[in-house]
């Protein structure tokens, strides 16, 4: 009886750790394969690397992407050829849109990266203003007396 409950002991103490090893690598194992996966699926290029030097630039495609990354499902991709980044009529997110001539219209081909997103930040942001500025318009009216 004390043989079976030291074994038990010894199972207990060495096969937790090593169940949780190899699950643990399993997961990161499947995870590995996953992201290869979809690496390999998807045609679109890599998104660009945030540590470029200043003098590297970014493709108009590339931008679009980066902006695309972090966009509600994805919709900027509506309007605009991965390829090659030139604007296609979509349909569906007015703003997706907007958001795509925004940063075509200001793009410098030749810039460094630093001012080309530079660029395209200071005319979503001036966006943002002027949103703002019409949400205070209905504010302002709706506190109004009438």
């Amino acid at each position: 009886m004390i043989f079976f409950l030291a074994v038990g002991e010894v199972v207990l103490w060495l096969g937790v750790p090593l169940i949780a090893f190899l699950w643990d690598r399993r997961s990161r194992r499947k995870a590995v394969l996953l992201q290869k996966a979809l690496s390999q699926s998807s045609e679109l290029p890599p998104p660009p690397d945030p540590h470029r030097r200043a003098h590297e630039t970014l493709s108009l495609a590339a931008l679009l992407h980066l902006a695309n990354s972090r966009y509600p499902d994805g919709w900027l991709s509506e309007y605009f050829d991965p390829a090659t980044g030139e604007r296609t009529a979509g349909s569906g997110d007015t703003l997706a849109q907007f958001i795509v001539i925004e940063i075509s219209e200001t793009f410098v081909p030749d810039a460094p990266t630093i001012e080309q997103l530079e660029a395209a930040r200071r005319v979503l942001l001036r966006a943002v203003d002027d949103l703002h500025h019409v949400i205070q318009a209905f504010d302002t009216y709706e506190q109004q007396p009438h």
